[in-house]
């Protein structure tokens, strides 16, 4: 990490530019081992949001968050594929414990090839954007922002818990980058990674002058062209991407339509629910803004030669939203698959606003040839997130012959 800090940033960028192929002159932490120069001999290209079957996923187990996200933890793992491996990280000790029972009680058995890695807490249960997932070869890289400060102790034990993953799965090594970023900050697709301008902001104080220059350097941390949307910040919905867009294949996107989820639940339409940040009761937002926002994403795209089709989404404020583009998706043998949000519980009638939205939610989805698995997130979504936070695809294809260190 010191060689990245010691060059003039915008010098950097350049450099990881120039790299291509996503090859990178960085240092990497090795598990919980001294830091290591990154063999450059192989390419390191990022594992996409759809290229290939789900063949080992990670989750992260948070006593304190069960009552919110274990009920969507528990119904995605028992959705998956007898073959796919889980890894579960969980803070040491007791919440160990209520893990297994978790897991037993819900009825989930992990296979030979699962792992649970008990780490210092305590945990947040958001994978998803803890770090960004390559593979080199046969070998998987984690890409994490700094180390977070102390303000935060479930956020840095979050940090930690990848170099702890990285020592527990053989061949595995943490790459840290020199830039504030969440893995949501960006989508990996087959054709780009796309980022926006809103991480160009996070990052100004970082010597990144510019899109161009951001692009350059995102293009060689994960082996694909990069795609900003937007140009200023706000141009596009602020919070993770996947809240706004997610790819179909083959340059076809999905990007959310305000204006189609207001049809369905009509203007300044109030769920019932509140903000756990402020206890307020949440409003739709309606603004033409906000409207705006999803709008330049999708001409941005449109723009760059990909075919838009639109999908309801439901705008709160600026981390909150009702998104059908939030998923964990693949692509395998058996055809496309999402495991998608659905936000009506079990009471809900069909025909209820929430009703109405998952079936328009799903659409889309079917009409692109995905077998649709419904994933309810009654009140996950509340706290700023869905399924899509919650797992962190670590391996798409056969999984490498290298056996687990550590269960």
């Amino acid at each position: 990490m010191e060689l990245l800090r010691s060059l003039p940033m915008p010098r950097w960028a350049a450099i990881a530019g120039g790299l291509g192929a996503g090859a990178l002159a960085a240092l990497l932490v090795n598990g919980l081992q001294p830091s290591k120069i990154l063999d450059k001999t192989l390419p390191m290209q990022a594992i996409s949001e759809l290229d290939g079957r789900l063949s080992q996923v990670w989750l992260q187990y948070s006593a304190a968050a069960q009552a919110v996200v274990g009920p969507a933890q528990l119904e995605f793992v028992r959705a998956l594929p007898a073959t796919t491996a889980q890894v579960w990280t969980v803070a040491r000790g007791e919440e160990a414990k209520q893990l297994r029972n978790f897991l037993s009680h819900g009825g989930v058995t992990l296979n030979a090839q699962s792992q649970v890695i008990e780490v210092p807490g305590p945990l947040t249960p958001w994978t998803r954007d803890r770090a960004l997932a390559l593979r080199r070869g046969g070998q998987l890289a984690l890409l994490v922002p700094p180390e977070p400060g102390e303000s935060w102790p479930e956020r840095q034990g979050d940090w930690h818990a990848v170099q702890w993953l990285a020592s527990g799965r053989q061949g595995t090594k943490s790459l840290e980058l020199p830039i504030d970023f969440d893995a949501g900050d960006l989508i990996l697709s087959d054709e780009a990674t796309l980022f926006d301008a809103n991480l160009l902001a996070k990052n100004r104080g970082r010597g990144f002058a510019n899109l161009a220059e951001l692009a350059t350097a995102v293009a060689g941390w994960t082996g694909r062209p990069a795609l900003a949307l937007g140009h200023d910040e706000g141009d596009v919905p602020r919070y993770h991407m996947a809240m706004y867009v997610m790819p179909l294949g083959h340059k076809r996107v999905l990007v959310g339509d305000p204006q189609l989820g207001r049809a369905l639940t009509g203007p300044r339409w109030q769920p019932g629910d509140r903000s756990p940040d402020d206890d307020s009761l949440l409003l739709a937002d309606d603004s033409t803004v906000t409207q705006a926002r999803f709008d330049r994403a999708a001409k941005d795209l449109q723009a760059q030669g990909w075919a838009v089709t639109r999908a309801p989404v439901v705008a709160f404020d600026d981390r909150t939203y009702l998104s059908y583009t939030n998923v964990v998706a693949e692509i395998g043998a058996q055809g496309p698959r999402v495991y998608l949000p659905h936000y009506a519980s079990a009471t809900d009638a069909a025909d209820s606003v929430l009703g109405r939205l998952d079936a328009a939610g799903r659409a889309p989805w079917q009409r692109a040839g995905f077998a649709v698995v419904p994933i309810h997130v009654a009140g996950v979504w509340r706290h700023h997130g869905t399924i899509g936070c919650l797992v962190n695809v670590l391996w798409r294809g056969s999984l490498p012959a290298t056996p687990a260190v550590s269960r």
